[in-house]
């Protein structure tokens, strides 16, 4: 089994939590598609793909919210915005691996963790629903033992409840002072960088995502794991 990038996390790292949307899945155009067809249902202008990925990371609300003010020059309605969400989540749902993909050397190291024992789960701000069912329709859920959106622990990232219940369900004891990590994070945006940060584990970014990388380099993650797509 051969793995297109160096593996920088030590061995005695047992418990890897995956973001989702640029670490493991491409999912730009497809988010792109829903959010301008959402926005087309409401008579507001098309954003680009560009603003789209400055929307990306912060979950769906903030998603779709921060899709209106670009499009229409100021902010929506919390009101609008949360009577939107649904047919947002709708559009996004009934159309979400159309342009989809993995990104490739993706599969090949999670089934290199396997083989190696390491246990492997999924912490994203997109709902675990469509997390789920995205994953499933790659052929990836089962990679994981857990996949966990923001209702899984009643938590959005940077918030690191979500960290310490996979821990707790992987049976890890939670980081502290006196105990080495034994689980990490692994993310391409600035989000998963703090959220590890916040919850006391390493974090091991990696390039070429949808979130800004020189803002996620500039948090400064454990380790960066260079993804050549040539």
């Amino acid at each position: 089994m051969s793995v297109p990038f160096r593996n920088p996390v030590p061995d005695a790292v047992s418990l890897y939590i995956f973001d989702l949307d640029g670490t493991l899945i491409d999912s730009l155009d497809d988010l792109a598609a829903a959010l301008n067809g959402i926005l087309a249902r409401k008579g507001r202008a098309p954003v680009s793909r560009e603003t789209v990925r400055l929307c990306v990371g912060h979950g769906a609300r903030n998603l779709v919210a921060r899709a209106f003010e670009f499009s229409q020059g100021f902010p929506a309605d919390d009101a609008f915005i949360d009577a939107t969400l649904p047919e947002y989540r709708e559009i996004y749902r009934a159309n979400g691996i159309v342009h989809t993909y993995v990104y490739p050397g993706m599969t090949e190291w999670l089934d290199e963790l396997s083989g190696r024992g390491k246990k492997l789960a999924v912490l994203t701000n997109k709902p675990e629903r469509e997390s789920r069912e995205i994953l499933a329709a790659l052929g990836m859920a089962d990679r994981f033992f857990a996949i966990a959106g923001p209702e899984t622990y009643g938590a959005v990232k940077p918030d690191p409840a979500g960290i310490f219940g996979l821990m707790g369900a992987a049976g890890l004891e939670l980081p502290s002072c006196a105990t080495t990590a034994a689980a990490v994070m692994v993310g391409d945006a600035d989000v998963d960088v703090l959220t590890a940060r916040n919850a006391g584990i390493p974090v091991c970014a990696v390039s070429g995502g949808i979130g800004d990388e020189a803002v996620m380099r500039a948090l400064g993650p454990d380790w960066i794991i260079e993804r050549n797509f040539a």
